[in-house]
């Protein structure tokens, strides 16, 4: 919400919180950008210690020497060109090597940034290839991307993949990539990975255009903050089961020094769902901030 000059404002501090990247998409002020920016990358660069030994640690199991180009090698098979942001990744989890890696390193490294992003949206490759000519049988679904895609569910099956990544719902802004094996994996449009794919792959890419899904159901996160207070966690978990009679999945909820946060995944039919939940909650005494994040 933009301030106006003679606004009053609450002040709510957290020393768990950290300064996240989204941040940097609603400050205004270059000052502001530049120390959120500044914490960013000495946080980004501490984990990316963390990840490297990890890929050290993974080329001694392997008894492999851990060169520059060898390294430089594996951080391109997974699409890196940077050895930090490799190690970052690794650290986090977006990249999980394997027991033994002389086999990987044998691989030819020809289109790096598919083999990385296919892991990122978790789509599976195939293990064991079938014979040419049983692939030459098998025909990929066409698309005829003048128009955009039906994104709907039959006989509780979708004509589509959600991407692990960011998990879009019915109602957000969306785009389709069609993978490997011709399937439409759906990223909201403003995943970094969608844009990556975009930039690199956009003969691949789709417009989609949610249908009615009336009998699907989709997660989602809410990140709930305010002041703690008796009750205020009942009052919260009440009204989303019984007002909106949606599922919860999680919850996890962190008091401390009068301030509580936490973050609810439940299962929702679509975008129309969160919004009116958040202006629900919102009203509730003692929330001060109520809204949807990525899991």
């Amino acid at each position: 919400h933009p301030l106006s000059s003679g606004d009053q404002v609450e002040v709510l501090t957290s020393r768990s919180q950290e300064p996240q990247p989204e941040w940097l998409n609603f400050v205004t002020t270059a000052k502001a950008r530049a120390k959120i920016d500044a914490v960013l990358k000495r946080v980004r660069k501490e984990v990316a210690k963390y990840g490297e030994i990890k890929v050290l640690d993974a080329f001694k199991r392997s008894e492999l020497e851990a060169s520059t180009s060898n390294l430089d090698k594996l951080g391109m098979y997974f699409g890196f060109s940077k050895r930090e942001e490799f190690f970052y990744a690794v650290e986090k989890g977006d990249v999980v090597l394997p027991e033994n890696l002389k086999k990987l390193l044998k691989e030819k490294t020809d289109n790096v940034l598919f083999k990385y992003v296919k892991q990122a949206v978790g789509v599976a490759s195939k293990k064991v290839k079938q014979p040419e000519e049983e692939e030459a049988k098998k025909e990929k679904p066409k698309y005829d991307k003048k128009k955009p895609y039906l994104l709907k569910e039959e006989a509780f099956e979708r004509n589509y993949v959600i991407a692990e990544c960011c998990k879009p719902i019915p109602g957000d802004d969306s785009l389709g990539f069609i993978n490997d094996d011709g399937n439409v994996v759906v990223h909201k449009r403003s995943c970094p990975i969608a844009m990556r794919l975009k930039s690199s792959f956009g003969e691949r890419i789709l417009n989609t255009v949610w249908s009615s899904h009336m009998n699907a159901s989709f997660e989602a996160t809410l990140e709930v903050k305010g002041i703690d207070s008796i009750g205020v966690l009942n009052t919260i978990t009440k009204t989303i089961s019984e007002d909106f009679n949606v599922n919860i999945m999680r919850l996890l909820i962190e008091a401390k020094d009068g301030v509580f946060e936490g973050k609810i995944k439940m299962k929702v039919h679509d975008v129309e769902d969160i919004q009116k939940m958040c202006v629900t909650l919102s009203k509730i005494q003692n929330i001060k901030s109520v809204g949807r994040v990525a899991d």
